[in-house]
């Protein structure tokens, strides 16, 4: 698996499950090697409580020269890295790397006998990627998520929407009707054989994710009645807690 595709910055820990490796010393050889050979940096402390947390990884500007040859992608790609590298990702940008990584690894636990694929909301930007066409259409998912059972040809689907804390009500409204129009745009249906989506709203409050339920519901049934569109919401606590299973999402009926 093509890690620079899936989340930086990373644990250790998803970086061995997204390798499915199970030798953790193996994996820490080999981090340790790429850091000093500067394709990665390393962030941990030795702090009193610091110390106790693990290291998170991200890629350093060496990496840039192996990815534009092995991978045939640009630096443009890769801008985010470069300032990175020198100032060291914010905070909130960490944060958010590491809950997409327990995301697409809670994915790949789930569907663990199908073929899966997971797509980052940078990677749309990717001039090479087969969803591309996205990046001409206001549709911008933290992840696309596809799965295809080994036994079956159909691919399965999903966008994962994460709601910012302070995301406004207009915010939430546009993103929904957004998703309307696009469905009924047909691009998707253009460019990827494969059914429409299901949407995952990851909601950062009860409130948040009730008004989102209720305007998804009511602009349905007001505009768009004959869509099949399936929205699906959940708290993200509990998405933390669960991951991408169990019995976290609600629909909208």
């Amino acid at each position: 698996m093509q890690l620079y595709r899936l989340l930086v910055p990373v644990y250790r820990i998803q970086i061995q499950s997204f390798l499915k490796h199970k030798d953790h010393r193996r994996i820490n050889s080999w981090l340790k090697d790429l850091t000093e050979k500067e394709y990665i940096k390393r962030i941990w402390s030795n702090g009193y409580y610091e110390r106790t947390l693990p290291a998170v990884y991200y890629l350093a500007p060496n990496s840039l020269a192996y990815l534009e040859i092995r991978y045939i992608v640009t630096r443009t790609y890769f801008k985010k890295i470069e300032i990175e590298a020198k100032a060291g990702p914010a905070e909130h940008y960490i944060s958010d790397a590491l809950f997409l990584g327990e995301i697409s690894l809670s994915f790949l636990d789930i569907n663990k006998a199908a073929i899966c694929t997971i797509i980052t909301k940078t990677e749309l930007v990717d001039p090479y990627s087969e969803y591309g066409f996205l990046a001409e259409t206001k549709i911008k998912p933290d992840l696309i998520l596809a799965m295809r059972a080994s036994t079956k040809n159909m691919t399965k689907y999903y966008f994962v929407e994460i709601i910012d804390r302070y995301a406004s009500t207009i915010l939430i409204r546009s993103k929904i009707k957004r998703y309307f129009d696009f469905y009924y745009s047909e691009i998707w249906e253009d460019n990827v054989s494969g059914k429409f989506p299901a949407l995952l709203f990851v909601c950062p409050s009860l409130y948040l994710l009730i008004y989102a339920k209720r305007y998804a519901r009511r602009i349905r049934s007001e505009e768009y009645e004959d869509s099949k569109i399936k929205f699906q919401f959940a708290l993200l606590e509990n998405v933390k807690l669960s991951g991408l299973g169990g019995e976290i999402w609600e629909n909208i009926n």
